[in-house]
């Protein structure tokens, strides 16, 4: 019952020809799956949500290239240690 339960945010998608979809149609997608995290969330006592897709986002809402190795869905080492950052203060807060 002491459990605390951190959900995160889906990451956006950046551009591949291997998707089924424009990354416009998936990330809406994504955005859509993220906004019912956020409301399970909201349902349970000790569950929080982090969203870290929007430390990855472009103005668009897809994933920015700075962030994307090439095959837009995977990390750069920079994206890790941003979301890990942000994820830490974000536990740090909520302990207080």
């Amino acid at each position: 019952p002491n459990t605390k339960i951190i959900l995160q945010s889906v990451y956006p998608i950046g551009e591949n020809d291997c998707f089924s979809l424009p990354k416009t149609e998936l990330n809406k997608q994504i955005e859509s799956l993220n906004a019912y995290i956020l409301s399970l969330s909201k349902e349970y006592e000790n569950v929080d949500y982090i969203n870290t897709a929007v430390l990855l986002a472009d103005a668009s809402g897809a994933l920015s290239p700075e962030y994307d190795i090439g095959d837009g869905i995977h990390l750069t080492n920079e994206a890790y240690r941003i979301i890990l950052r942000f994820l830490c203060q974000s536990i740090q807060k909520a302990e207080l």
